[in-house]
């Protein structure tokens, strides 16, 4: 996998933490969470809950205690199934975190990754190795389904099972979003922020699609 799309990124949800620790794409949530990721997850909920870890305040701009949080949200408990994607963490925290286990996975500390003249040098005595370097697939798609999944979810818990439209899933997240990846809302699209910070337009069309394969892998 090239992690090096991630190098760049300063904030990230649980989920993708989690998969690039054990050095996986990170995926949408319905496709199912592997166990490996899993523990990941669970290690960094319990490291919230002591408040060895912070999280980001989309509010005041600073670290916070997630165990010291009592504001009302769509996402109102640690053990729900939305922390996945809430809440949003910051590289230097980490980083600072990584340290404290003895580890330095390498979407955090690009550092200590080979530069890209080293990996050319390496696979310059095969041509063929080059032309298999592996590339990012959908990795931009993944941030706007994360955030269309996360709504969907919510809405679905919410209504007591029932399917919500395509304008509520929209409508929700122009008002309620908790991922940090919807930056603005247009009256026929969302406005939605990549991982090198690139801003791209969800038509309520688009939406509608995502929507429906979401309930298919349902």
């Amino acid at each position: 996998m090239d992690i090096s799309i991630w190098h760049h990124v300063d904030r990230f949800t649980l989920i993708e933490v989690a998969y690039l620790w054990c050095e996986l794409p990170p995926k949408e949530i319905q496709e199912g969470v592997p166990k490996p990721v899993m523990a990941i997850v669970n290690d960094m909920l319990l490291a919230l809950k002591r408040g060895e870890l912070w999280f980001y305040d989309r509010e005041t701009g600073k670290p916070k205690w997630l165990v010291a949080s009592r504001k009302p949200s769509p996402f109102p408990s640690i053990s729900c199934y939305m922390t996945l994607i809430y809440p949003l963490l910051a590289r230097k925290e980490l980083r600072r975190w990584a340290l404290t286990r003895d580890k330095r996975p390498g979407f955090l500390f690009p550092e200590d990754q080979p530069s890209q003249q080293s990996k050319n040098e390496q696979c310059s005595g095969n041509p063929l190795t080059v032309l298999n370097i592996a590339k990012p697939k959908r990795v931009r798609k993944t941030r706007i389904r994360i955030a269309v999944e996360a709504a969907y979810i919510a809405l679905k818990t919410h209504n007591q099972d029932r399917e919500p439209t395509a304008n509520e899933v929209f409508s929700y997240l122009e008002d309620f979003d908790g991922t940090g990846i919807i930056v603005d809302a247009k009256s026929d699209a969302l406005v939605w922020q990549d991982t090198k910070g690139q801003l791209h337009d969800a038509s309520r069309k688009s939406i509608q699609n995502m929507l429906s394969k979401i309930r298919n892998k349902a």
